[in-house]
């Protein structure tokens, strides 16, 4: 394991990763970072997080990162007092469902992926990976902003698709989504392709 991203084990064998964020980095990158370390099941290190983090953008329409809320809630300023929030009227995501072909189901996701949204992605994937469902092929192409909330959603209805016989794979995720699912690694998400088609023709003969 690298010697710059530590593990302890805690109450009931669960595990919480602890990483070193180095001086200067901003502070919605670390925060991703730390999400990110938290559910990385491979060994990366944390030069490696930290560069999945960097390539985030933050959520448009926020307030300087002083006053940035992330992902694991308010940042709290000096006194111990929870910053304002930053949000300007939320964030959005959309979900279109279409047949691909006999067996084949292709939901195509835009918009954001964070707390706010992944509780309705989560929803509209699980409607897909229903029993007798074949393939669902998840289309993440038009994915502005995901962030450890999407990993966690993903991961979720990874787990449903498994117990309802659904061949669930994703398809498509840009440069810094595809990043962060490679960091938080296979065990427990879904195969990642480049394309949608490669998703929905694979195994195929």
């Amino acid at each position: 394991m690298p010697s710059d991203l530590l593990v302890a084990v805690g109450p009931g064998d669960a595990r919480t990763r602890l990483l070193v964020v180095p001086p200067g980095v901003s502070v919605f990158t670390a925060r991703s970072a730390l999400d990110l370390a938290a559910l990385t099941s491979n060994t990366a290190g944390a030069s490696e997080i930290m560069d999945a983090a960097s390539l985030l953008p933050p959520p448009p329409g926020t307030e300087p990162e002083s006053v940035w809320e992330s992902e694991g809630g308010r940042l709290y300023e000096g006194g111990g007092r929870p910053g304002p929030s930053g949000r300007r009227g939320g964030t959005a995501v959309a979900l279109r469902q279409e047949r691909a072909g006999p067996d084949r189901t292709l939901v195509r996701v835009s918009g954001e992926i964070d707390l706010m949204t992944a509780p309705e992605c989560r929803a509209g994937l699980l409607a897909a990976v229903r029993p007798g469902a074949g393939r669902v092929v998840v289309d993440l192409s038009g994915v502005t902003f995901f962030g450890a909330a999407g990993v966690s959603m993903l991961a979720a209805v990874w787990n449903r698709a498994g117990e309802a016989g659904v061949d669930l794979r994703v398809a498509a995720p840009s440069a810094h989504v595809g990043r962060v699912l490679e960091l938080a690694g296979a065990h427990g998400l879904p195969p990642v392709h480049a394309t949608v088609q490669e998703a929905l023709d694979h195994g195929r003969e």
